[in-house]
Order: structure tokens, then sequence, then C-alpha cells
């Protein structure tokens, strides 16, 4: 298992206002693979965790607990000079 996983698909979950029979339904597995998830009994394919990591709008590597991920700003969007 993937440490801090299930403690965080819990918590973006319960963040995000999902329960798990809405969630699996969004992503296409059942709630009982979502409560596995949670509980750490199963591992999320990547197709999954790419799934929540969308859902969420987190990275992967957060999901994944990768901390020495760094956001290149050359990733990032400058919006300066856009209107509404």
């Amino acid at each position: 298992m993937i440490k801090d996983l299930p403690e965080k698909l819990r918590e973006l979950r319960t963040k995000h206002k999902y329960s798990q029979r809405a969630l699996a339904q969004k992503i296409g597995v059942s709630p009982a693979s979502i409560a596995a998830y949670e509980s750490g009994d199963r591992t999320p394919s990547a197709e999954n965790i790419l799934a929540f990591a969308h859902i969420y709008h987190c990275s992967t590597d957060y999901l994944l607990g990768n901390r020495n991920a760094i956001v290149s700003e050359s990733v990032l969007i400058d919006t300066a000079g856009l209107t509404d």
C-alpha cells in the first residue's frame, strides 16, 4: 500500500463532499472499491489514481506521497492580462 494514500483519499472525498457511492459512479468502480481504497485493503489502479487526481484537482505526486515533486514554473500558465 502507498503510504498515506488511504487517508488522503478519504480526506479529499469528504472535503469535496462526495459520498463513496457518488465517487464510485464518477470513476466507474463499486462503492465497495472506494471503501477498500480508503481502508488500505486495496490499491487503486494507475487509471483510478489519475481519475482521483482529476476529480480532486491535485497531482498524482501528491496522492502517491512524492514530497520531492516540484512544479516547474514553466508549466504554470500566465493569466495576466486576461479578462473575466
